[in-house]
């Protein structure tokens, strides 16, 4: 390396998406020095590319994923995918300024209370060691940064103290077909909650970042690589050791406070990566679990036109679902959301997010050699086990059976893995279960936290991003706190 350089500050934050960018308003707002580092780069081009999405491709995921951000996808030389399911990060995972909500779809639903208890509920798996109703003012303000749109006298719904901050887009003709199903079977409709930017776009997390960027407090480096946490002690992490490839810089932030938000997949190799005299697995590892327990939603769509449909000008995305098989009494054998989704071909989808299972051998770690971020080749162990595959194939045949019903004629059907990586550095009320505490902090260790996907204790079947998001303003409000004393 050509040249080596320290920084200070109170907290370095590793990750630039949604769980980073607001750990770190939070801290800056309690007036403590932050310091961001981002393997990715700056991505440009937002709102004309949405133009031509809206305008011409109808569907504005499709640009955002492969024209504006091609630089920051993984190749799939970038990873390897072994199991009996293939785990594609190739155009769902981003490494960015503002990470993967650069182009997600914008679902944003609450997980429902029986989710922190699968346990409890199913003897499958962990309790989270926090309840609903613990995370609830978070979810409230996770929605309003958000700005996420729904009707809360909508019936389906979670418990909530407040409505949603953004009214709810209406139903549309085109979902007549689906309206009519769940009125035949007495079954609730909702509106489609949906995580809105200004631009009509989903939000994304450079968005924060922006506001961020003018706070004299705050400093983002992009470009800039983790390579490990450093600790002055078996509790203490001293700082963290970063370098720019492209500049062959070497960089070393000393910092009184580390939070990790890499996402499922980066966050525990990074953890391993940062393997010393006192945690020789991987900082959080004495228990075996770092990079275990890897779950994600298999997602499930049969598209097709109802007799007599012709396409339809409308939102762009959907604007009806139903919450009916995402209950309590669904959650042994997988609960799933059910959206009705239009899509740019002018096929309409029944589409089905379905929560997995536990799998403690679904795994990601290190493999050979970089991917061309300059982080290291994760492996990424993934399968389904019986419950899951039994399970998939029933929630396919009811689909099957909607779709008939809305005399849909099905000209398309897809069974296929979300990158919704979660667990791989589980929240845990024992060190022997887990990697991370209650309070997101690292057992057994004074000031290294981890904050996203990664430190769910298990999924559910909601998007992750709004629950990372609640996580993301409870852990800010509590290293806001520790500033005060």
């Amino acid at each position: 390396m050509t040249g080596v350089r320290q920084i200070d500050a109170d907290v370095c934050i590793i990750g630039s998406g949604v769980a980073g960018a607001i750990i770190a308003s939070e801290c800056v707002n309690a007036g403590r020095d932050v310091v961001m580092l981002e393997a990715g780069s700056r991505a440009s081009g937002r709102a004309r590319l949405l133009r031509i999405g809206e305008k011409v491709i109808r569907d504005y995921r499709i640009p955002r994923m492969r024209i504006w951000h091609r630089r920051a996808r993984y190749l799939k030389t970038d990873y390897e995918t072994i199991g009996n399911r293939t785990y594609s990060l190739s155009g769902v995972a981003l490494v960015a300024r503002g990470g993967s909500t650069l182009g997600w779809s914008g679902d944003a639903y609450r997980l429902r209370p029986e989710d922190f208890k699968l346990a409890s509920v199913t003897g499958q798996g962990l309790d989270w060691p926090l309840s609903y109703d613990e995370l609830e003012p978070y979810y409230v303000r996770g929605e309003q940064a958000l700005r996420v749109a729904g009707d809360h006298t909508d019936e389906g719904h979670p418990p909530r103290s407040t409505p949603f901050p953004q009214p709810a887009r209406p139903f549309h003709e085109r979902d007549r077909p689906f309206v009519d199903l769940l009125s035949d079977h007495d079954w609730p409709l909702m509106h489609h909650n949906i995580s809105l930017a200004p631009d009509g776009g989903a939000f994304t997390a450079d968005e924060l970042i922006d506001r961020l960027e003018k706070a004299p407090r705050f400093r983002l480096i992009t470009g800039s690589v983790v390579d490990r946490i450093l600790c002055s002690s078996k509790w203490r992490a001293s700082g963290v050791q970063s370098r720019n490839v492209a500049a062959d810089t070497t960089l070393t932030v000393a910092a009184d406070t580390i939070v990790v938000c890499a996402g499922g997949i980066e966050t525990p190799n990074l953890l391993r990566q940062s393997a010393n005299q006192w945690w020789p697995e991987g900082l959080g590892n004495h228990s075996g679990h770092l990079g275990r327990h890897l779950i994600s939603h298999t997602g499930i769509a049969l598209g097709g036109r109802p007799r007599g449909y012709r396409p339809l000008n409308g939102p762009i995305g959907p604007t009806a679902a139903t919450r009916r098989f995402d209950t309590e009494r669904d959650q042994r054998s997988g609960k799933y959301i059910l959206l009705w989704r239009p899509a740019p071909s002018g096929l309409l989808f029944v589409n089905a997010m379905l929560e997995q299972s536990p799998e403690d051998g679904n795994t990601v770690s290190p493999g050979a050699g970089k991917t061309r971020f300059g982080t290291p080749r994760p492996v990424i162990d993934y399968n389904d086990g019986e419950i899951q595959a039994k399970r998939t194939r029933a929630v396919e045949a009811q689909l099957e059976s909607f779709a008939t019903q809305m005399q849909l004629g099905v000209a398309f059907r897809r069974n296929y893995v979300h990158a919704h990586p979660m667990c791989t550095a589980r929240m845990t009320e024992d060190d022997r279960d887990g990697v991370i505490g209650p309070d997101l902090r690292v057992h057994n260790m004074e000031n290294v936290y981890v904050c996203g996907s990664a430190s769910f204790t298990s999924g559910g079947a909601a998007n992750p991003t709004l629950t990372i998001a609640a996580l993301a303003y409870r852990l800010g409000a509590h290293l806001a706190a520790k500033s005060e004393h």
